[in-house]
């Protein structure tokens, strides 16, 4: 699920790296920022490696996101939430090689200079724990004013622990931000036109029964999103999405964990086609291991179906999947492993939908006490059901340097690049940035 403090590129599952996206990376492989995550339920570790963070899986998308729901753990506050005061400020400059993501013969360069705050606070009120955030995203090129963008993300964050095995988890969020041209999923805008603006606002909970200790495990959650696209008259793409939760965890020792679960997202289209409305149903099982403090380990299977109140829509019924590997093999050594197989919403011309198979690696290595060097590579696979198919691959290298305590200072080049069955999707972007993270002492640090 997506981390509360992340920057958010818009509702499409994302393709395309961004100067903001790359201070994003930045700031997390520093570990400046702050992450709403974890909670005491099971063992599902997070993809906290860099990949996570880049473009294919877009840490940008909105909570209305499969993929990125997937990948990111439960919300909730973190296990940091009693630190206190944070904050962290990221400043850098990108060189896009094709900003405007358009095909091959018509890019034209472009520098762009980006700021990128954040700041949360966390404590306790007696055996509960609370977390407060706000973050801010603000990127402008030289030339290309129309792909402009800033967003602007306020969250909160309450887990109750109400007795010795129940635990209640609450928080809400609004964003505010811009769809970026090129994301998966995304409309097809003119170059002349400003970028789609939206609004999400979410609310939700879950209730835990039993803590990893414990034999069984059994939760239920809700959540409810309403997504408002404000310009463009793209009032049409409005929707509201509910979603209903539960699993139960079989904690069959220290380290593994076997559960299932069962989701249904309802997705009802405001002011657009009701046709477009569609209910999912998803049921899958799995396993979670953590054999050590160096090795984590998530997979999990199963179907899902997605029908349409239009009959003629056919839809999706077929398998989805999730795998997630964390492997620490040395101590200045890390390295993350994903796959995952869902369906997306659609805001591309005469598309209702999407299948999303996506796949990457990470691997980032210290070099002495200050110097970290991080490679990423991932794919995803779109095919939509209109019968396009795109397929994507976002790769790169970044240097993060720790200049003093509270400053990191790095450099960056990664390349995504769009081959699609329809050749007007098709792009090239190569993007190189410099950045500086500074992470001022506050509070009781």
């Amino acid at each position: 699920m997506m981390s509360m403090m992340e920057s958010n590129k818009g509702p499409g599952r994302g393709a395309g790296v961004s100067a903001i996206g790359v201070i994003a990376l930045a700031t997390a492989l520093m570990a400046a920022g702050t992450a709403f995550g974890q909670t005491d339920l099971g063992s599902l570790p997070g993809v906290s490696a860099p990949g996570a963070y880049g473009d294919v899986v877009n840490t940008g998308a909105t909570a209305a996101s499969s993929t990125q729901r997937a990948l990111q753990p439960p919300r909730g506050v973190t296990s940091d939430a009693a630190t206190g005061l944070r904050a962290s400020v990221g400043i850098g400059a990108t060189r896009n090689s094709n900003p405007r993501r358009v095909p091959e013969g018509q890019e034209e360069s472009d520098t762009s200079y980006v700021l990128n705050p954040a700041i949360s606070y966390g404590g306790e009120l007696g055996r509960h724990l609370y977390e407060l955030g706000y973050s801010a995203g603000y990127q402008w090129y030289d030339e290309f004013d129309s792909e402009d963008s800033e967003y602007q993300r306020l969250a909160a964050a309450l887990q109750l622990d109400l007795t010795r095995i129940l635990l209640a988890d609450l928080y809400a969020s609004r964003v505010d931000g811009q769809e970026r041209r090129g994301l998966s999923g995304s409309r097809e805008i003119g170059l002349d036109e400003e970028l789609d603006e939206f609004q999400v606002d979410t609310v939700g909970g879950r209730i835990t029964l039993g803590r990893r200790a414990n034999l069984l495990q059994i939760y239920v959650g809700a959540e409810t999103n309403q997504i408002e696209f404000t310009n463009n008259n793209q009032g049409l793409r409005d929707r509201d999405q509910d979603i209903l939760e539960a699993g139960l965890f079989f904690n069959v020792g220290p380290a593994t964990s076997l559960f299932v679960h069962a989701r249904r997202s309802d997705n009802d289209y405001v002011f657009g086609n009701p046709g477009l409305d569609n209910t999912e149903d998803a049921l899958t099982a799995g396993v979670t291991w953590e054999a050590t403090e160096a090795i984590s380990v998530t997979l999990e299977g199963g179907q899902l179906e997605k029908e349409y109140d239009d009959p003629g829509i056919e839809g999706f019924d077929g398998t989805t999947y999730l795998g997630k590997i964390l492997w620490r093999p040395r101590e200045r050594t890390s390295m993350s492993l994903y796959a995952s197989r869902t369906t997306e919403e659609s805001g591309a011309a005469g598309s209702a939908f999407y299948v999303s198979e996506v796949a990457g690696i990470d691997l980032t290595q210290r070099i002495g006490e200050r110097l970290s060097v991080t490679l990423h590579y991932a794919s995803a696979d779109d095919e939509y059901d209109n019968g396009r198919v795109d397929d994507i691959r976002d790769y790169g290298i970044a240097l993060g340097y720790g200049l003093f305590p509270w400053m990191d200072v790095g450099l960056s080049h990664a390349i995504v690049d769009r081959e699609s069955t329809d050749p007007d999707n098709d792009y090239k972007d190569e993007v190189t940035s410099i950045f500086v993270v500074i992470r001022p002492r506050l509070g009781s640090e």
